[in-house]
């Protein structure tokens, strides 16, 4: 996808952050509650980023796991078009 005549596969997201772009997020990984907690953290306080709702994957063989409801992509595009970030974010 282009944005504002960068590819935004190669942009960093934090070109955004300075931008006036809002960024939605989409979490699909296993070590959401390990490693990446810190930083997905970090990114909850900052305003143009937002979050397609996400739930823990598999709580038995992947403790540390978390996945967005990709059901929910268009509203949560919706939303972060407005400036809103749709609730509950963790479903």
């Amino acid at each position: 996808m282009i944005f504002g005549g960068y590819n935004r596969d190669a942009v960093p997201s934090k070109y955004f952050f300075n931008a006036d772009y809002n960024l939605l997020e989409k979490i699909a990984t296993n070590d959401a509650l390990a490693g990446s907690a810190k930083n997905i953290g970090t990114l909850l306080n900052y305003k143009p980023y937002y979050f397609v709702p996400f739930r823990q994957d598999d709580y038995k063989e992947k403790p540390a796991s978390l996945v967005s409801d990709f059901a929910l992509v268009p509203q949560a595009v919706a939303a972060a078009l407005k400036g809103n970030q749709i609730e509950p974010m963790l479903v």
